[in-house]
């Protein structure tokens, strides 16, 4: 058992290492699995660990959206017919704040 619990904990920082290269190099990234993978552990990790090792010059946050809690029209928005208004949704808005970061911010959209 005790060597099942290492090899987990070796895939679990193997992962993490493989998302802090990944997003070095990419502006943006999606975690995406089953529930329950450690996609969410991966990347509150990686936050806590950078953090850490930067001696904390660099801020993160960390953005939710459950897509399965509001509408289509709520998550990505709608056009109104009546005033010929486009109405952003969350992801939208929520993607706007995140590419509006500084350098020396960091922000996860989970």
């Amino acid at each position: 058992m005790h060597c099942a619990v290492v090899q987990g904990e070796n895939l679990h920082v193997r992962i993490c290492v493989q998302l802090y290269e990944l997003q070095r190099f990419h502006a943006s990234l999606m975690v995406v699995g089953r529930p329950g993978v450690g996609k969410t552990s991966c990347i509150q990790t990686l936050m806590k660990t950078v953090s850490a090792v930067d001696g904390g010059g660099t801020v993160y946050r960390e953005s939710r959206i459950n897509p399965k809690s509001i509408m289509v029209d709520q998550l990505f928005g709608s056009f109104s017919a009546a005033t010929s208004d486009w109405v952003d949704g969350v992801f939208p808005v929520l993607l706007r704040r995140a590419t509006s970061v500084t350098r020396s911010q960091s922000h996860y959209c989970v």
